[in-house]
């Protein structure tokens, strides 16, 4: 069963346009997913996950990344190996700019210090789309711990991207 989408496109200050998810189809889109992930061992962890980042807000829009689809339920996947649940989450950046980084961090900070009770997974953040280059890029600095150790250092970044958590 497929759904289809609605957005609505809304300009914004700067001039630039939007597409945004209405509320009705958010909470269609997670029922349809949810519904034909029965047979999935692990949508319980996929749901607490996806429940801590869909608010992380967006630095460029006033909207959450839920509303601008930059995440959704049906991109996180958790595989089992040896013992160990690998998580990866594809996210898909409004516009790949300057904020994307921040963007990817807010995704990891967040579910850094509100997922409880799963020490044994690990985390990879996947960019869908955009130049190859700036993929392979922002994936890299992402899924770097010693990247991401140097950014939390800078208190400047950190304080923004905790504005995008709060």
């Amino acid at each position: 069963m497929s759904i289809d989408t609605h957005y609505f496109k809304k300009e914004l200050n700067n001039g630039s346009n939007v597409n945004i998810k209405t509320e009705s189809d958010i909470r269609a889109q997670r029922e349809t997913f949810r519904s034909t992930q029965t047979q999935n061992t692990h949508l319980d962890v996929i749901t607490q996950i996806y429940e801590i980042i869909r608010t992380i807000r967006d630095p460029e829009h006033p909207y959450t990344l839920e509303q601008l689809d930059v995440v959704n339920e049906k991109e996180i996947t958790i595989e089992e190996k040896h013992g160990k649940l690998y998580c990866t989450i594809y996210w898909k950046p409004v516009n790949a700019g300057q904020y994307t980084v921040h963007v990817g961090m807010a995704i990891l900070m967040k579910l850094q210090s509100q997922l409880k009770g799963l020490d044994k997974l690990k985390f990879t953040i996947t960019m869908k789309g955009g130049n190859p280059k700036y993929k392979k890029m922002i994936d890299k600095q992402l899924n770097d711990k010693e990247r991401l150790a140097a950014a939390k250092e800078n208190e400047t970044l950190i304080t923004f991207i905790e504005s995008l958590i709060s």
